[in-house]
């Protein structure tokens, strides 16, 4: 073991110490569905409720009103 995480972690995190710029290119690379309106539904779309989720991490509101904010809008 080389004493890193499993390498389908590796280059995917955000760092503590990152700047805003790098932070928002990391985001910008996370993976979504084709689906146009936006839902927060872990279980069968964990790519976009991941992304809802950071929001409100952030401070955005929780994650179903988040969504529901977003509806259509892609």
């Amino acid at each position: 073991m080389d004493g890193e995480k499993m390498s389908k972690s590796r280059g995917n995190t955000i760092e503590i110490g990152m700047d805003a710029a790098t932070t928002a290119k990391v985001i910008k690379r996370a993976v979504t569905d084709s689906d146009r309106h936006i839902t927060f539904d872990p279980d069968n779309r964990p790519e976009v409720s991941n992304l809802i989720m950071l929001a409100s991490l952030c401070g955005a509101g929780d994650p179903e009103t988040i969504a529901e904010e977003i509806g259509d809008g892609g």
